[in-house]
């Protein structure tokens, strides 16, 4: 069962629906060119979402992520940081802590 997903840097226009991944823990889609997120709300156990650097205006597409902890998701053009974010946001005013995506690495598999 796949928890950890990393397509950072692949030039995706577009990601198609992840809902069969519902186990999902970490996903990382930085450095893409996303306009859009899909949406997201059956990744029920994501804990972590790094979107950095693509051409996400919105963040429509993680409501419903009731578990997420941590977003990175500064080098968007964003119009709004997301209404109900984690604790740890690069991209929200109500930043509590100063480790985001472009500075951790991904959780280890563990085996």
């Amino acid at each position: 069962m796949l928890k950890l997903l990393d397509i950072s840097h692949n030039r995706l226009r577009h990601l198609p629906s992840l809902d069969a991944l519902s186990r999902l823990v970490a996903l990382d889609v930085s450095g893409n060119q996303l306009d859009q997120l899909p949406p997201l709300q059956e990744l029920r156990h994501l804990k972590l979402l790094c979107v950095l650097d693509n051409r996400l205006q919105t963040l429509s597409g993680i409501s419903g992520l009731t578990g997420l902890e941590q977003l990175g998701c500064k080098g968007n053009p964003l119009r709004e940081p997301p209404r109900r974010g984690p604790a740890q946001c690069d991209c929200c005013e109500r930043n509590t802590s100063a480790v985001w995506c472009g500075s951790m690495s991904m959780p280890r598999a563990q085996s």
